[in-house]
């Protein structure tokens, strides 16, 4: 997240255990942690939320390109069908007066 370096944290401990007192050094350590790791649960959750509606997005256009494949494909599969339909009630009815 900050691109801070051994050196840099050496110097703000350096300053924090002059100015503060350092039986107060790890209370704020502590709050200090706590606010990190809030902060980095915020920023995956929104990361997560952000993938989500990416997700979302791609699997409607998907469906809708589903849809589409499937009406293109019932429009070519019907008189198809219609035809396999005539000849099944044709031969049905050459069988049934045989």
């Amino acid at each position: 997240m900050f691109d801070i370096g051994w050196s840099e944290l050496l110097l703000i401990a350096v300053v924090a255990l002059v100015v503060l007192d350092p039986k107060d050094l790890p209370v704020l350590m502590r709050k200090i942690g706590a606010f990190t790791a809030k902060a980095r649960a915020t920023v995956a959750s929104f990361q997560g939320m952000l993938e989500s509606a990416g997700l979302e997005e791609e699997r409607k256009e998907l469906q809708q390109d589903f849809r589409s494949i499937h009406t293109s494909v019932a429009e070519e599969i019907e008189p198809v069908m219609q035809s396999l339909a005539v000849q099944h009630k044709q031969r049905e009815e050459l069988f049934i007066n045989s």
